[in-house]
């Protein structure tokens, strides 16, 4: 299947009402487990969502904004980042 320009797939698990799904997204592996086709699906899609995300994030970061970077405790994952920056709004 393709979403965004990422491919990924879905397939039946050996167990009664088990799906996997399984994609690479800007170099990161992502994979889960869900109990209907349309819930795989829906959850690979979100998580290519992030990894998409995640990379212009870091993107952002890498280019003019990299003073933005040196600002933020490099413990930080991402949506704890996106938080710090953006608040509650």
């Amino acid at each position: 299947m393709l979403y965004r320009g990422i491919e990924y797939s879905v397939v039946q698990g050996i167990e009664r009402h088990l799906r996997k799904w399984a994609a690479t997204a800007s170099g990161i592996e992502i994979s889960g487990r869900d109990s209907t086709r349309d819930e795989a699906i829906s959850n690979a899609e979100k998580a290519i969502d992030r990894a998409i995300q995640k990379q212009r994030f870091k993107q952002d970061l890498d280019g003019e904004n990299q003073w933005l970077a040196e600002l933020l405790p490099q413990e930080l994952s991402f949506p704890t980042a996106l938080h710090y920056l953006v608040g509650d709004a």
